[in-house]
């Protein structure tokens, strides 16, 4: 049994509605590629108190009061409209923002990836940390990502809170489940670096998945990066 975020589907779904409201209306060109919607789910969760439940009945017990519920989404729809215009305004030099860029996407079955997605703190704050980069490797190089708007390395600016988002590039498969590992790598200058080691455990399906969901995204443990004047803590 695992805890769950409800807020998570919440406001990943309002993001949806209020990007395509704002592109229907007009009302100012707004970037729509998957990375900047993120940042806005990113921007809207680190604000807001996180909805823990663990059954159905959690879910049920959530939902059961119409009118804090309608309040909910009202300070919801606020804030997420806030944080679109925060990042529209933000442009950042290091991607291309274009989800539609042409990829080649290997016939299956396939390993397809989850998304990958965590936060660096400060280790002497405890406060997002920024002016980083984050690189997911395997084998030692770069891993390769399902099309160039999503970078590695990420560099982690400002307006992102700490947070970085990784979509590997799916690996033809076999007829088995196979084991991958990686390597995720924080650096910034002046800072000892940050290794954290993971693997992913997955199973061969027919063709290329081209969509994320928080539900079958992989959240990482938070990770805390410290200067380097600063005696080594354990991670």
């Amino acid at each position: 049994m695992k805890i769950h975020n409800q807020m998570e589907e919440i406001v990943l779904e309002m993001v949806e509605e209020l990007f395509a409201e704002e592109n229907r209306l007009n009302l100012e060109k707004i970037c729509t590629c998957s990375q900047c919607k993120l940042d806005v789910a990113c921007y809207a969760l680190n604000r807001i108190p996180p909805k823990y439940i663990v059954s159905g009945r959690g879910l049920a017990h959530m939902e059961k009061d119409y009118m804090d519920k309608q309040q909910r989404n009202a300070d919801l729809y606020t804030l997420i409209h806030e944080g679109i215009m925060r990042v529209s305004r933000t442009k950042r030099p290091f991607f291309n923002h274009d989800d539609t860029l042409p990829i080649s996407i290997p016939k299956g079955p396939l390993y397809n990836f989850p998304l990958i997605y965590g936060k660096v703190f400060q280790g002497k704050t405890f406060l997002p940390e920024s002016g980083l980069s984050v690189s997911l490797l395997s084998e030692g190089k770069l891993v390769q990502m399902i099309n160039p708007s999503w970078p590695n390395p990420y560099q982690v600016v400002d307006n992102t809170a700490g947070s970085f988002t990784f979509w590997p590039y799916p690996v033809p498969a076999e007829k088995k489940k196979r084991g991958f590992s990686f390597e995720l790598l924080v650096e910034k200058e002046l800072y000892e670096p940050v290794r954290r080691f993971l693997t992913l455990n997955l199973e061969p399906e027919e063709e290329f998945s081209d969509s994320f969901h928080f539900d079958n995204s992989l959240k990482l443990e938070d990770l805390y990066i410290f200067p380097l004047s600063d005696e080594k803590h354990p991670q």
